[in-house]
């Protein structure tokens, strides 16, 4: 995230770790092997509505994956899955 033109320029840094937690109780829950997490956007997707519980009303009860939290950091997203905020072209 901090290279630019092959060099390192910087880091980001935050007082946190991200990373993906997953509960293995309810993974066994859903059908879903509790010791193998994710590995694509497409199995994250798949994995999420799996896990995702509602009511008959339509209430959700579980959700499957929530990235907004915590809401300061989604915009990094792009970056674990080897994305770009911004090709370098004007607009």
């Amino acid at each position: 995230m901090g290279v630019y033109k092959g060099r390192l320029y910087g880091v980001p840094s935050t007082p946190a770790t991200t990373g993906l937690y997953w509960n293995k109780a309810l993974f066994r829950a859903a059908g879903l092997d509790p010791e193998r997490p994710p590995r694509t956007i497409a199995e994250l997707d798949d994995y999420a509505r799996k896990l995702t519980r509602t009511e008959r009303d339509g209430r959700i009860t579980q959700i499957g994956f929530l990235p907004t939290e915590p809401s300061w950091w989604p915009f990094f997203w792009v970056n674990f899955f080897d994305g770009q905020l911004w090709d370098g072209a004007p607009a």
